[in-house]
């Protein structure tokens, strides 16, 4: 096996898709085919955080030029309504222009299967259809990368999603997800990259210009982080493999420093949000509402603490505690809390009035 790399620019995304499964071989086995995209909030693909709806209409393209039936499946962030996110990202446009259905996850029917902590859910799509992940190259403040092991959360119920964060280790989860469900191919949307303190509106478009693809999910994100600069030892929930055979272009061809995420917090204007084993929901809901506030009012530095590891880092004084995981917490040090599994983002417009005492 081996992993694809090209240069590609959105007006030319699908002709290197061509290119790239000629390089690797590719042909789908089976006639039914299911693209789950990285679609974690409703965020203009611009901004890196979303695998790009123009990559995903070329290959819809692709495969019914050659008489695959396509669908598409995402489950978005515990923050999120998934059908909302759809609706606001430019999918329900392409499902409509294509004829094809667009699939909320959340919703559709599963399989129960056994794994390291028991029992999961999973979409019946993995097993009816040609399974193929089209992740997005970008940054992660829990785990350093978001890549094609990462995306695979997707698929999960919005609990389960919960307990990966909240229950398991994270890292471990998410790698043994990996075992029980491997995609036939792995896609890496590097156009428009994210670095920094991704997965969300806190980190960075990066323009890339770089498309992936292999069938070995383990080989795709271990040559995708080294493109993005990491070392092997900075990544702990993907294996390491060695030697592997890219085709195309070589890592050094493409590689960049990508600027790293922050270890335990993210930086919103004057705000530090500190990740204390907080789920992506609450991270994408800060962030969200972080976009709609009146960055004026925020003048004076502000520490909002968020999972259920939460701790004091510095002034007492200045601290808001952000979610149902920090409730406890913010009782025992009296401090003002932000309730919610997630908070509603437009919470966080009101966070310079809670301090003042007005609200």
């Amino acid at each position: 096996m081996s992993v694809g790399i090209v240069n590609s620019q959105l007006e030319d995304v699908k002709d290197n898709l061509k290119k790239l499964f000629g390089l690797i071989n590719y042909q789908p086995k089976k006639k039914k085919i299911f693209l789950k995209p990285n679609i974690v909030a409703p965020q203009p693909p611009e901004t890196g955080v979303i695998t790009h709806p123009l990559l995903i209409s070329a290959l819809v393209e692709i495969f019914q030029e050659q008489g695959y039936e396509v669908v598409i499946g995402e489950g978005a962030s515990v923050a999120q309504d998934t059908q909302k996110v759809f609706d606001m990202t430019d999918y329900s446009s392409i499902a409509k222009r294509y004829g094809i259905e667009l699939i909320n996850l959340d919703k559709a029917e599963r399989i129960e299967c056994e794994w390291k902590y028991g029992k999961l859910k999973l979409p019946k799509l993995i097993d009816t259809h040609e399974y193929i992940n089209v992740a997005k190259m970008k940054t992660h403040i829990e785990t350093k990368v978001s890549l094609g092991m990462k995306n695979q959360k997707g698929l999960l119920l919005p609990n389960d999603k919960r307990k990966f964060h909240l229950k398991y280790y994270l890292h471990e989860a998410v790698n043994e997800l990996s075992k029980i469900v491997t995609p036939n191919l792995t896609i890496i949307d590097g156009i428009i990259a994210l670095e920094g303190d991704g997965p969300g509106r806190a980190g960075d478009p990066l323009d890339m210009g770089v498309l992936m693809a292999g069938t070995n999910l383990i080989e795709v994100d271990n040559v995708a982080y080294r493109i993005m600069g990491f070392d092997k030892d900075e990544i702990d929930y993907i294996p390491i493999y060695e030697n592997i055979q890219t085709v195309g272009l070589n890592i050094d061809d493409v590689k960049r420093e990508f600027k790293k995420p922050k270890d335990k917090y993210a930086s919103f204007k004057n705000i530090n949000f500190y990740n204390m084993r907080a789920c992506s929901g609450c991270i994408e809901s800060f962030a969200a509402g972080f976009a709609r506030a009146d960055k004026s009012k925020f003048m004076k530095p502000i520490n909002v603490l968020a999972g259920k590891e939460a701790k004091l880092n510095s002034n007492i004084n200045e601290t808001i505690c952000y979610g149902d995981c920090t409730k406890k917490f913010a009782s025992e040090y009296s401090l003002i809390h932000i309730s919610g599994c997630p908070p509603q983002p437009i919470q966080v417009v009101n966070i310079p009035n809670m301090l003042n005492g007005k609200d």
